[in-house]
């Protein structure tokens, strides 16, 4: 006895259903793999460098009049500070190897 088309609607809706689901589940580990791999390459970042690109980025904020030259003193001098100790701390580093 042949199905009834019914039954065929239902029986493709539920595969089309499981393949969904699949593909979520796999889409969303690929995106989870994804965000974990630059994360860790984003970590390995010598924080000199950062620190060297945010002064960089933060006078430009202050040339273009979105920082207040107070503000841009405050967060220059800890910044430069930063770099200092991070050089400081390879150069004595270097000396003791």
């Amino acid at each position: 006895m042949p199905s009834s088309p019914v039954n065929s609607v239902w029986d493709i809706l539920h595969l089309t259903m499981g393949r969904v689901a699949g593909l979520t589940v796999l889409v969303t580990v690929g995106i989870w793999l994804i965000v974990r791999v630059r994360r860790r390459l984003h970590s390995r970042d010598d924080p000199a460098a950062v620190d060297h690109t945010m002064l960089i980025q933060m006078n430009e904020l202050h040339r273009a009049g979105n920082l207040s030259d107070t503000e841009f003193r405050s967060i220059k001098g800890r910044l430069i500070e930063r770099l200092h100790q991070a050089e400081t701390g390879r150069d004595q580093n270097a000396s003791e190897t």
